[in-house]
């Protein structure tokens, strides 16, 4: 893997995690998408037109063993939908990797991929998990429409033995997909977040 590819992660991330802090830090102008079982979830729109979801609950696990489970990607097929690939591409170290992930949908709707640039950080009160598209990194398969993660975090905040997490993700399927199919997957992180806690208890 070049070290172009590295420089150009590193930068797409750096720009943003001031991104990313500033919707967790967001209290204003969220419209509720309901809770279920202790999972919250609410959504916003992104300048560029798609949503932003925020999914917030309390896991009742520390924080660094959130982080270990986010960032074993053998957990993801338990809750993500329709996953039918995850690799990691590159690492750079043990915070900073490369991760490739195909999504099967229902037919006559193309699979969908993401290629990201993924890295965590450590804040005073916890720690933030963050991933970017970088493009250029492999090619587009046949049959498959390569998305676009515009971001995708979790905030990891120290609660005790307990992780308060907020979660944010606003992706672009790319392609010919109904609107409210693209919103479906979207409020989707409700459930999803709702199965990580309670494979972490």
């Amino acid at each position: 893997m070049e070290d172009s590819h590295m420089d150009k992660a590193n930068e797409l991330l750096d720009a943003l995690l001031p991104v990313i802090n500033e919707y967790f830090a967001l209290a204003d102008g969220w419209e509720s998408l309901g809770t279920s079982e202790g999972v919250t979830g609410s959504r916003i729109l992104h300048p560029n037109g798609l949503q932003i979801v925020k999914v917030t609950s309390l896991l009742p696990k520390s924080v660094p063993e959130v982080l270990a489970y986010y960032w074993d990607l053998s957990k993801k097929p338990k809750y993500e939908h329709k996953l039918k690939e995850c690799r990691c591409v590159k690492d750079f170290s043990e915070n900073f990797r490369l991760v490739y992930s195909q999504f099967a949908l229902h037919w006559p709707i193309s699979n969908r991929d993401f290629v990201v640039a993924q890295r965590w950080n450590e804040k005073d009160d916890g720690i933030v998990i963050y991933s970017k598209s970088l493009d250029g990194v492999l090619p587009e398969t046949y049959g498959v429409v390569r998305g676009e993660v515009f971001f995708e975090a979790q905030y990891l905040k120290r609660n005790a033995s307990s992780t308060e997490i907020t979660t944010l993700y606003c992706t672009d399927l790319k392609g010919s997909l109904p609107r409210v199919a693209i919103n479906k997957i979207a409020n989707r992180q409700i459930g999803k977040l709702g199965v990580i806690k309670k494979d972490l208890k």
